[in-house]
């Protein structure tokens, strides 16, 4: 049982109740010695103070149930219950009495008082208990049986029948009053042995203290119906002996034992478990004790020989059944173990099988691992290696996936990666095993491959490989198209062991991506490729942590007028002069991308240019600087914008930030946060690279921006492909519509220049007027103000 009952004050009735239970106690007590001693005498007043005990005991404990949750008030109901009915049959006693003046013992009121203790006896087991199975209740109500029996022969020695005896003598007769009389004692013996007994069911109940008060009021009770019992033998003993305040000290040790109740939780105690010297001895106890009182029982009358014999008989055939019941117990028990046993052996087993696969297989798209990975990789060379066959490392990766985690979250990166497994595994060969790195890594390892022809079979492999992308990952309601980059490594040439074969595949990976070629076998110069990279890495990195200013020099591309061929703006682009070396941001932007350099780069580019465009302030320009997705994202990233601003002293419209579609539909919320703190200090937005990403048309009616940049492909497209033509006019007039500008940027022919003047495009940018060139190179031009078409060519 588990019902609960949170600790709480006391309220007043229970308090006044309890004190009046204790007041009439002592009045009872004080009453029976003035009456013992004759000092006086009075009917009535014995009647109260009899009655009233009980009577307040049993109003205390029935409002300290209603304190209770339903099934935690039950055992308190039925004491409340077994108080009331003694109050009933005391009342009864006292009028037939003092009042009626007839027999009041025996009476109707023994039926109410004879129900008392039985009463009793059913509230205890209504009290929070450990459910025993069923062969242990079966033991536990043996050993009570061997108890009670074990009490009740000694009771029956040197009690009951010695008082027999001597009634019979006097009276000739067994009345019917001695043996009504006979069974009060009887009645508490049994509630106190049975009590005592079934600790063990209540061995883990929070209710120990609660527990004595109980046991003690029981005592106390058979001390009253003792001398109860004493005076039918002997009737010259007085009425109103102080020994029968046991009734009114019984009900108050109920009622302290329920106020108890109160102040902590009516539940089982797991943790609190105790195994009682009465509990596992007693009745072995029992069987020792009625040995000698047996022998001893053979030197005295035929009824009191008789009766201990047949109670030790009794108590020998319960100790029979006790230990059938215990060996059916530890055969019980045995099984139980066993199959316990058997259970937790297979659930080791499944965990150890579990836990091996967890840490063996990637948990998204329940692959191989890394770690799978190479152990297969090297039990594959170490069987081919003194064979002639082969083995190939592919190494794949997906292409722009990335721009998936990073525009439309995890969740949905998570989904493609599962389908982009379910397509792979769909054209393995049957040599193929294939795993995921990591990310958006996998990698395949074919085995068993004959010398000659082992490149094909790669080939065809990664082929195959990157042809099941062909066709749109569906995700929701929206398609996505990815690639997938795949470099190739072959042993033993290439490597003999799995750590140079997945090194040299990853070389051949990245130098197919960066080249567009869709796969790529790995050859030595590759190695060459890999180790400039890491320079350029580490040099970047050097160089930002120093002092930029000193390597990086920013070039400023003019934005002009399409109609009158004024400059309106200029956009700012980085340039890296490496040991003399100018170079582009294509060689080394991506990797300061890749490696999370972009967003210190990116905002020493923003100082610089809002520096630069004060010394221009006389030309009343515009500059455009370029935000990176990761530079965006940062949480500070307004404040390094209006930083920049205070610093240089810049008009905030004189600044526009060029923002990617990807920010869009990446942290939405956050995003439109951000664009409405900019929008607020005064800085201008353009989109650029517009329709080359993932954003919905809806996002440009929930965030406003200032100017659409059109993607330099759509552009270099224009005089090829109609559609293309068709789209640019969409994209100007949407642009039209939300009152934004549009820069196409990338111009390199008239033939562009002219078609873009057609469809209404406001400005352009590109080779066809001005590359991008440094503050110095520029000044001169900014002084003209005007640009004509050609004026500047590539070089």
């Amino acid at each position: 049982m588990q019902a609960q009952s949170t600790a709480r004050a006391v309220p007043p009735l229970i308090q006044n109740l309890t004190i009046l239970t204790v007041l009439f106690a002592l009045a009872q007590q004080i009453w029976s010695f003035i009456t013992f001693y004759k000092v006086a005498d009075n009917v009535l007043v014995e009647g109260v103070a009899r009655v009233l005990p009980t009577l307040f005991a049993a109003l205390a404990v029935a409002s300290i149930s209603r304190q209770h949750p339903n099934r935690a008030s039950l055992p308190w109901r039925y004491l409340a219950l077994a108080l009331a009915l003694n109050t009933i049959g005391t009342i009864l006693y006292q009028l037939f009495k003092g009042v009626f003046n007839i027999t009041a013992f025996p009476s109707i009121a023994d039926v109410f008082l004879s129900l008392t203790p039985m009463v009793m006896v059913y509230g205890f087991f209504r009290l929070p208990h450990v459910a025993l199975q069923r062969l242990e209740g079966l033991r536990a109500a043996l050993d009570a049986g061997i108890i009670v029996m074990t009490i009740s022969g000694f009771i029956w020695f040197f009690v009951l029948s010695p008082a027999i005896l001597a009634h019979y003598a006097k009276t000739n007769g067994l009345s019917f009053e001695v043996s009504l009389a006979m069974t009060y004692p009887i009645y508490d013996l049994l509630a106190l042995a049975l009590l005592i007994t079934n600790v063990a069911r209540w061995e883990r109940s929070s209710l120990g203290i609660e527990l004595r008060w109980l046991m003690l009021s029981l005592i106390a009770w058979l001390v009253a119906d003792g001398y109860f019992l004493a005076r039918c033998f002997f009737p010259p003993l007085p009425e109103s002996h102080p020994l029968e305040g046991g009734w009114a000290w019984g009900a108050l040790m109920i009622v302290i034992a329920a106020r108890g109740s109160l102040f902590k939780p009516s539940k089982i105690e797991l943790q609190a478990q105790t195994n009682t010297l009465l509990v596992r001895y007693g009745a072995y106890l029992a069987i020792v004790l009625i040995f000698p009182l047996l022998l001893f029982a053979q030197n005295f009358s035929p009824l009191q020989r008789i009766g201990t014999e047949i109670i030790a008989g009794l108590i020998f055939l319960a100790v029979i059944a006790r230990q059938i019941v215990l060996t059916m117990n530890l055969e019980q028990t045995n099984t139980q173990l066993k199959t316990l046993s058997n259970e937790l052996e297979r659930r080791v087993a499944a965990r150890t099988t579990d836990l091996e696969f967890q840490t063996l297989h990637d948990a998204l798209t329940g692959l191989p691992n890394r770690v799978f990975l190479e152990r297969h990789l090297n039990r594959m060379l170490e069987l081919h290696g003194t064979s002639n066959l082969g083995v190939a490392v592919l190494y794949i990766d997906l292409d722009h996936f990335k721009d998936i985690n990073d525009t439309l979250g995890h969740p949905v990166g998570d989904e493609v990666l599962r389908q982009v497994t379910k397509r792979f595994e769909a054209c393995l060969p049957e040599n193929g095993f294939l795993a995921r790195l990591g990310g958006d890594e996998f990698s395949l390892v074919l085995s068993k491959l004959e010398p000659a022809t082992a490149v094909t079979q790669a080939e065809r492999s990664a082929k195959n490989l990157i042809q099941s992308l062909a066709s749109a990952l569906r995700v929701g309601d929206a398609d996505f198209f990815l690639g997938a980059s795949v470099g190739i490594s072959l042993a033993p040439n290439d490597g003999l062991d799995a750590t140079s074969l997945q090194k040299h595949a990853d070389s051949a990976m990245y130098r197919a991506k960066r080249e567009g070629l869709g796969w790529r076998l790995y050859s030595p110069d590759l190695d060459t490729n890999t180790t400039l990279r890491l320079e350029t890495e580490r040099a970047l990195r050097r160089a930002l942590e120093t002092d930029p200013g000193s390597s990086f020099r920013v070039y400023y591309q003019p934005i002009l007028e399409i109609q009158t061929g004024q400059i309106v703006a200029l956009e700012a682009l980085v340039r890296w002069n490496d040991e003399q070396v100018l170079r582009n941001p294509e060689q080394f932007i991506p990797i300061a991308e890749e490696c999370g350099l972009i967003v210190p780069l990116g905002t020493w580019i923003l100082h610089e240019a809002c520096q630069q465009m004060v010394l221009w302030e006389e030309f009343n320009l515009r500059v455009s600087v370029n935000v990176s997705t990761a530079q965006f994202e940062r949480p500070n990233f307004v404040n390094v914008v209006t930083q920049a601003l205070e610093t240089s002293k810049l008009k905030p419209d004189r600044l526009s930030l060029e923002l990617l579609e990807g920010v869009l539909v990446s942290r939405f919320e956050e995003t439109a946060s951000k664009i409405t703190q900019l929008r607020a200090a005064g800085v201008r937005l353009a989109l650029d690279d517009f329709g080359s990403g993932y954003s919905s048309l809806s996002y440009l009616n929930r965030l406003t921006f200032d100017t659409l940049k059109l993607d330099r492909s759509f552009i270099q497209a224009l005089g090829s492909n109609r559609d293309t033509r068709a789209l640019v006019a969409a994209i100007v007039s949407i642009a039209s519509e939300f009152g934004m500008d549009t820069v196409a940027e990338g111009v390199e022919t008239n033939a562009q220049l002219e078609t873009l003047k057609s469809l209404g495009c406001d400005n352009v940018q590109g080779w066809l007027y001005a590359p991008a060139m440094s503050a110095l190179e520029l000044e001169g031009l900014l002084k003209r103000g005007s640009l004509e078409a050609r004026e500047f060519t590539a070089e």
